[in-house]
C-alpha cells in the first residue's frame, strides 16, 4: 500500500476544520461511496458471498428466537410459493 505524504495528510487535516459540519459530512459521503464501489469491484463473488453470509448472521443474532421463526417461515413460503397462514 503508497504510503501518504505527512504534508499532504495535514493540509487535507486543516481543510477539514474549515468546513461546516454539513460540508463534512456530505464530503465524507461522497468518498464512502466511491470506496464502497471501488471494493466491490475488487472482490471476487465468493468473498462478496462470504462477507453478505457474515453481516447476515450478525443480524440474525439480535433476533430472538420467535423473530427468526417467522423470518424462516416467509423465506419458505416465498420460496415455495406457499402463502402464509
Amino acid at each position: 500500500m503508497a504510503r501518504k505524504l505527512a504534508a499532504a495528510v495535514a493540509l487535507g487535516k486543516r481543510r477539514m476544520e474549515q468546513l461546516t459540519p454539513e460540508e463534512r459530512t456530505k464530503f465524507a459521503r461522497t468518498g464512502g461511496k466511491a470506496g464502497g464501489k471501488a471494493r466491490a469491484k475488487a472482490l471476487t463473488p465468493a468473498e462478496r458471498k462470504a462477507i453478505a453470509a457474515k453481516g447476515s448472521a450478525a443480524r440474525l443474532k439480535k433476533l430472538s428466537s420467535a423473530e427468526r421463526q417467522t423470518i424462516a417461515r416467509t423465506a419458505a413460503a416465498a420460496r415455495w410459493g406457499k402463502k402464509e397462514g
